[in-house]
């Protein structure tokens, strides 16, 4: 994202995309069931996978669906892909309704690890 004078910055972070999607309501049963604790979550996949219930009982489903730029062609493909992913994790949303789907760019870092 940037160049001079942020050097250090820019050859220990990389930009890459990461897509979401948001069910249609689930109801506060299906939510129970899916992350009773209502944390945030992830799976462990080199690709990663992050979910959380939202306020308005819907599942919030994000992760790096394509190495491609957000569009309205991409993010469709992008929805469809996590939609996918999304069954594999949670087997009881099969036939459940996307409403929302986008995506943008993330910063990493090069090591892939937290720093502060």
């Amino acid at each position: 994202y940037t160049g001079r004078p942020f050097r250090w910055l820019h050859v220990r972070i990389a930009p890459v995309g990461s897509f979401i999607i948001v069910t249609e309501p689930l109801g506060e049963d299906v939510c129970d069931e899916l992350l009773p604790n209502r944390r945030m979550a992830s799976n462990s996949k080199n690709l990663l996978n992050y979910f959380r219930i939202t306020p308005d009982h819907r599942l919030l489903f994000g992760g790096r669906a394509r190495f491609a730029m957000s569009s309205p062609q991409s993010d469709e493909k992008c929805g469809r892909i996590l939609q996918k992913a999304m069954v594999e994790v949670f087997p009881q949303l099969a036939g459940t309704h996307v409403d929302y789907c986008w995506g943008g760019l993330v910063d990493m870092s090069m090591d892939r690890m937290v720093h502060a």
